[in-house]
């Protein structure tokens, strides 16, 4: 919780400090850098106060006598 705090703040920071240079500056990279740094902020507050996230809510269920298997590439099944 700490550490998305810190990281919050710093980015915070680093967007004032980019529109600051948009506003001085007449090239477009610190328009594209506060860009950047706006949709990294919104990830960042989104991840914080999502209490699911991480978790994951894949169920597999089978019926009698079946076997469930669940990868996430291609798999060789070997059965005895």
């Amino acid at each position: 919780m700490i550490v998305s705090n810190i990281l919050i703040i710093l980015n915070t920071i680093a967007l004032i400090i980019t529109l600051i240079w948009y506003k001085r500056s007449d090239e477009l990279e610190p328009l594209a850098g506060s860009l950047t740094l706006i949709g990294t902020l919104v990830v960042q507050v989104f991840y914080k106060y999502n209490k699911d996230s991480g978790k994951s809510t894949m169920q597999q269920k089978g019926g009698n006598g079946s076997n469930n298997y669940q990868a996430g590439n291609d798999i060789n099944v070997n059965k005895p």
